[in-house]
């Protein structure tokens, strides 16, 4: 059973090859703890070469350096984004797409490990933890 939800974590890991839905929030906090020791602000949009570009889409293209001067909003204790900077730390930086979730992927992956153990523990049948 963790085999199989191994491979649908892991399978295709870089796709897309985008920020996507709470990435914008969590992998860029994350990068910016890595780099600053706290999560900060970032514009939604800055000007390259004078168009007005999506700070994901150069974020996404390993271009890092938009966040602000201040502090993110926070509503969510730090575990999750410092999981996402181990993987940014080990697996090459923001400019490597899989970085972003493959700490997360490993997480969820034990995960099913330790809820067979809980449900085995639980119900003293293996057919029925699974």
């Amino acid at each position: 059973m963790a085999l199989f939800g191994g491979v649908l974590r892991f399978f295709r890991l870089d796709q897309p090859r985008a920020v996507v839905f709470d990435e914008t929030y969590y992998v860029k906090d994350a990068w910016t703890m890595l780099m600053t020791g706290e999560a900060r602000d970032w514009p939604e949009n800055v000007q390259v070469n004078g168009v007005d570009t999506p700070v994901n889409t150069l974020f996404a293209a390993g271009d890092t350096d938009h966040w602000l001067a201040f502090a993110e909003y926070v509503v969510h204790p730090p575990l999750g984004k410092w999981l996402i900077a181990v993987g940014l730390k080990l697996f090459g930086g923001a400019g490597n797409i899989a970085a972003w979730r493959i700490s997360v992927a490993v997480a969820g992956t034990i995960a099913i490990i330790l809820m067979i153990r809980v449900a085995l523990r639980l119900f003293h049948n293996l057919p029925i933890a699974m």
